[in-house]
């Protein structure tokens, strides 16, 4: 993003949560996009890239975008020398529209805001300083009720009806501010200082007891009671629990320069990155499935249902407990 590496929240749950993406399309001028074999200034890296640039006002300008999953605000301002100009956008999100239209049915409440601001300062013809600084919070509470799923064939329909209490809390805030400092020393060669400091925060607590029943449906086309589950075939009982934190601080000081000469151009930099990252993870799962589902962790217990009933002790089939400093 303007010559500067943007990192994205880390996401316990592998993106999930995630509402809004930094890239602000309302503030975007020019976008590249390279799905691999990128070149070497984009750093030593086994993904793609995706290089923006965000466009600099000259002229004062306003655009409001509203919706029924969210608001966004940018304005673009420049002052009357054309020196300074400003790039503000505020964007907020609610995704409850979208996920209450999912097969589970509960009480969502997932909200996202952001603020992102670039800001352009032209002192002479050679040298100019950028500023580029996010906010981003986002919140994702959930507490589930019910899910019904159907499946199999249609002469032997099942259903799998999940009940569930409890919610789910999560959370993670980032923090941006990026400087960067750009000198023409002629025609051919530019040169660039960039410096930012990262900040990023995540927070996953939930507590969710699930009790499922296995079914089968009334096939019959003359029954009344089509689509109704039939006596239960099994039932099980599922409690997760976890307490997760993760917090982020990076910082990066970086030169870049370039130079060109009859068609032809050298880039060159150097960078000196800092990473300090703090994670700890706790969960814990409980299972109790009747003997059919999950072996119990202690041995000595005879397994021969129905014949014989399953006898063994209800305790944590799994529990995680990691802490990275």
């Amino acid at each position: 993003m303007n010559d500067i590496e943007i990192y994205r929240p880390f996401l316990i749950r592998s993106g999930q949560q995630e509402g809004l993406s930094f890239v602000n399309s309302d503030m975007v001028g020019n976008l590249q996009f390279s799905a691999g074999g990128f070149q070497a200034k984009y750093g030593d890296k086994l993904s793609s890239v995706l290089d923006i640039t965000y466009k600099t006002p000259v002229s004062f300008g306003l655009k409001i975008n509203a919706n029924r999953l969210g608001t966004s605000t940018t304005l673009e301002s420049v002052s009357k020398n054309k020196k300074l100009s400003s790039l503000t956008s505020i964007r907020s999100r609610d995704n409850s529209l979208l996920v209450n239209s999912q097969n589970t049915s509960g009480n969502y409440d997932p909200s996202f805001f952001d603020i992102q601001q670039y800001t352009t300062y032209i002192f002479s013809n050679k040298f100019r300083i950028s500023y580029l600084g996010n906010i981003s919070i986002n919140n994702y509470r959930n507490q589930p009720f019910t899910r019904q799923t159907n499946f199999g064939t249609l002469n032997d329909i099942k259903t799998l009806t999940v009940y569930y209490s409890g919610s789910e809390k999560n959370q993670y805030k980032t923090n941006l501010n990026a400087l960067k400092a750009e000198y023409q020393v002629n025609d051919k060669t530019t040169l660039k200082l960039i410096s930012s400091l990262y900040f990023n925060r995540e927070q996953e607590y939930s507590d969710v007891i699930s009790q499922y029943r296995l079914s089968e449906l009334n096939a019959g086309l003359e029954d009344d009671l089509l689509g109704e589950p039939t006596p239960i075939n099994g039932l099980a009982t599922q409690y997760n629990r976890a307490r997760n934190d993760l917090d982020a601080k990076i910082f990066n000081l970086e030169h870049k320069g370039i130079h060109s000469n009859d068609g032809k151009a050298i880039s060159w930099g150097l960078k000196y990155e800092h990473t300090n990252i703090r994670d700890q993870i706790r969960e814990s799962e409980f299972l109790d499935s009747l003997g059919y589902m999950v072996r119990p962790p202690n041995s000595g217990y005879n397994r021969n249902e129905p014949e014989i009933p399953f006898e063994a002790p209800c305790c944590l089939t799994r529990v995680l407990l990691l802490e990275i400093p």
